[in-house]
């Protein structure tokens, strides 16, 4: 316990240069790439006066390294400065869409992950055979499907040709709606780029799993548990599945890495107002420090889901405690 204790103290610490570091690189390519934030921000008929004046205005007249230096000064105390396009704090920006994006990424990244795992697991139980080989065909397809072909072409499907479901937003503009009618018309809502995400995810963790379970299963204890007498889905459910846990959880870890900005073209495409459609709409106006922003966020996310990761090893395989403890 001791050790674990001290391996989540050392990798803390090691959180905050990494993302001081990841900020400052940000902060110079961002402000390096073409085009000027204060142009955007006064339109095309505006005039050059009015222009240096908004640079004035919002420091961009400052040498680079200038501006650096103010940004982490007010970065270490959680201030990520203000937006200007939506002429509101960053932070408040960001913390305002999080929800709406913890809300359709998470619920479809660990659907994605558990029939993944499940539908993985069963097709390594048929390896070889003519259903796995057209499951694999099937999940290549899968994979390969762009993420907005799939989302239009649900839209066109189940909200255009059936008229099922809502096309975008994240609630309807309606009026005396009772909670529960509110709650399914949210659910409505979330079913089109819900089932997007799970569509364009899943084939990663099918096929990630089945071949972890492939190369587990010829490994020495499965022959020993043969030898016991053990049934085929007894050694499949009760050894190989945790010894082949690793590999999805890797990608599982990489993936909630990049919650916050994995989400989109799928926030884009169904107007969900999310934290990536949040970072759409800062790159096309030129909006610094709102982008700043989400990166750093996105970097926190990156660091956080990749310990929580080393932890869920350290429960999956002993040797990796034991590695923990030597050190």
């Amino acid at each position: 316990m001791v050790s674990i204790r001290k391996y989540l103290f050392r990798r803390l610490l090691q959180i905050i240069p990494f993302v001081l570091l990841t900020v400052a690189f940000n902060f110079v390519l961002i402000n390096l790439a073409p085009g000027d934030p204060a142009a955007v921000i006064a339109g095309e008929d505006a005039s050059t006066e009015y222009v240096e004046a908004l640079r004035k205005e919002y420091g961009l007249d400052k040498p680079i390294i200038v501006r650096l230096g103010i940004y982490l000064k007010h970065f270490v105390t959680l201030d990520l400065g203000y937006s200007y396009a939506f002429n509101r704090p960053v932070i408040d920006l960001i913390l305002e869409r999080i929800p709406n994006t913890l809300l359709l990424v998470v619920v479809g990244k660990i659907i994605a992950i558990f029939l993944g795992i499940i539908l993985g697991v069963w097709s390594a139980g048929r390896f070889g055979s003519k259903i796995d080989n057209l499951f694999m065909a099937i999940t290549v397809v899968m994979y390969s499907a762009p993420v907005f072909w799939v989302g239009i072409i649900l839209i066109l499907v189940f909200a255009v040709k059936l008229d099922w479901l809502p096309t975008s937003g994240i609630m309807s503009m309606s009026w005396g709606l009772s909670p529960f009618q509110e709650f399914v018309d949210r659910i409505k809502h979330l079913v089109l780029p819900l089932t997007t995400m799970v569509i364009t995810m899943i084939p990663i963790y099918i096929r990630t799993t089945r071949a972890s379970v492939i190369e587990v299963k010829h490994e020495d204890f499965i022959l020993t548990a043969r030898a016991k007498g053990l049934t085929e889905r007894e050694i499949l459910i009760r050894h190989a599945l945790k010894n082949a846990l690793l590999a999805p959880v890797t990608m599982a870890g990489i993936s909630f890495g990049l919650v916050f900005t994995g989400s989109l073209l799928v926030e884009t495409i169904f107007a969900w107002p999310g934290l990536g459609r949040l970072m759409y709409q800062a790159i096309f106006r030129r909006d610094y420090p709102l982008l700043m922003g989400i990166f750093a966020i996105s970097a926190l996310s990156v660091m956080i889901f990749s310990l929580l990761t080393d932890l869920i090893y350290m429960v999956l395989d002993p040797r990796v405690r034991l590695e923990q403890k030597t050190k």
